[in-house]
């Protein structure tokens, strides 16, 4: 019986292979002595596709075998065999031999092949017989040269080792960005997680262990304990930085009005300890139709009547038209500069020899001072110009003996360097 072979299309090259792998005739028999061919235990290794079409069009773009010629044995030498052609190919030099070698390699390669493939299909049913023949050198393409062009700038052929190069440094780059990127976040969490933990065991020490227990009140003498205590909003169980000292000085101050400061002290972990300072009442004025202390300060204390006044020996003041007025703050006046010219004459009163024998001080204009002592006297002083010298000229005025009588006197310091006395037993002192 007349028996063909038939090759499927897998090249020479690949039969051959799998016939050395395998150990087995790879070919297939047509006829009434057909046999199924068992499939090979070894897969074939799959070459990398984008490579080797890259390489197969660079073979071809230069010439170095026609397009339907089997690929060079080892396709990574194109880029050296190409290097040396493109050098041969340059003017005034001549063409080496290894570079016409390399020219004809990829035909050498099928030369190749086929022996091999014979070799491997003379062991099968075809055992003497002539190998085939092998198919004749495809032409080039009409329109293409074989040989690269001489102008060609052999830096192009490198190209893409160039550009594979450029792209492993920017992936290494990348790479170490990433990890960077992925160190510091790691280094971030790790700080958010640190303080969070610092955060809630501070939280729970703040609520379990800084409890207040004991709250102690010194320096109080019109208040008692626990109305100083009521009054700031603190009570035993309280945390000991849950409340500010600002605020409830203010509460205090407000409700209270002869408080004039309260130090809030704490001591870890349960204590806080209240200092009062109060104040003392020792002018009196007339304020939206009451009759109120005032601290040296002049500072709204609480009413006063008559026996209040007479038991305290508080002093008169009459002031110019005030902008407001709250009981624990300190009178306002609508103009500033008035209200530092009867702060500084307040001063100056309370610190001369004369302060235990004023009764009334008129400050309702700033430039005609006028004061009331011993309830007989008149003292016209004009302007607080040089006041503290002017109450020491009264002073030794009302020391002579024609004042210690009970006359009613009238006597002008505006001018220091004279002073007049009038006597006038009608005089009115409330005018």
């Amino acid at each position: 019986m007349n028996k063909t072979e038939y090759f499927t299309a897998y090249g020479v090259r690949e039969r051959a292979g799998h016939y050395t792998k395998t150990r087995r005739p790879v070919h297939e028999i047509r006829g009434e002595d057909a046999v199924p061919l068992r499939r090979s235990r070894v897969q074939p290794t799959i070459p990398d596709a984008g490579l080797a079409q890259k390489i197969r069009e660079a073979e071809i773009l230069y010439g170095m075998h026609p397009k339907d010629e089997p690929r060079a044995r080892n396709p990574y030498k194109v880029r050296d065999a190409m290097a040396r052609t493109a050098a041969a190919a340059s003017p005034g030099r001549a063409r080496p031999a290894h570079a016409q070698a390399a020219s004809h390699g990829p035909a050498t390669g099928a030369k190749r092949v086929s022996r091999m493939g014979t070799e491997g299909i003379r062991h099968g049913p075809h055992t003497g017989r002539a190998a085939p023949k092998a198919p004749p050198r495809a032409a080039p393409r009409q329109g293409r040269r074989s040989d690269p062009d001489p102008a060609m700038n052999t830096d192009e052929i490198f190209i893409s080792q160039k550009e594979r190069d450029a792209r492993k440094l920017e992936a290494y780059r990348l790479a170490r960005k990433r990890k960077i990127h992925y160190q510091m976040n790691r280094a971030l969490s790790a700080l958010l997680m640190m303080t969070l933990f610092v955060g809630c065991a501070l939280a729970l020490v703040y609520k379990l262990v800084y409890v207040i227990r004991d709250v102690d009140v010194t320096g109080s003498q019109r208040y008692t304990s626990e109305e100083i205590l009521l009054a700031s909003g603190v009570e035993a169980g309280d945390n000991l930085y849950s409340f500010s000292s600002r605020i409830a000085e203010n509460a205090v101050t407000l409700q209270y009005p002869y408080v004039r400061e309260l130090d809030v002290s704490r001591k870890a972990p349960s204590t806080v300890h209240f200092t009062v300072t109060e104040d003392t009442a020792v002018f009196y004025a007339e304020i939206y139709g009451e009759m109120r202390a005032l601290s040296p300060s002049l500072r709204v204390l609480d009413r006063v009547s008559q026996s209040d006044i007479d038991a305290l020996g508080l002093i008169r003041l009459r002031m110019p038209e005030i902008e407001s007025a709250m009981a624990g703050r300190v009178v306002q006046f609508r103009e500033e500069k008035l209200a530092r010219q009867i702060r500084e004459t307040t001063a100056e009163i309370l610190s001369s020899v004369l302060s235990e024998r004023i009764t009334s001080v008129d400050l309702r204009n700033p430039y005609q001072v006028r004061m009331v002592a011993d309830k007989r006297f008149l003292l016209e002083f004009g302007s607080n110009a040089d006041l503290g010298i002017k109450m020491k000229v009264a002073s030794a005025v009302l020391a002579d003996e024609l004042f210690k009588t009970d006359i009613k006197a009238q006597i002008d310091l505006s001018v220091s360097d004279s002073t007049s006395v009038i006597l006038d037993n009608q005089l009115n002192l409330d005018a």
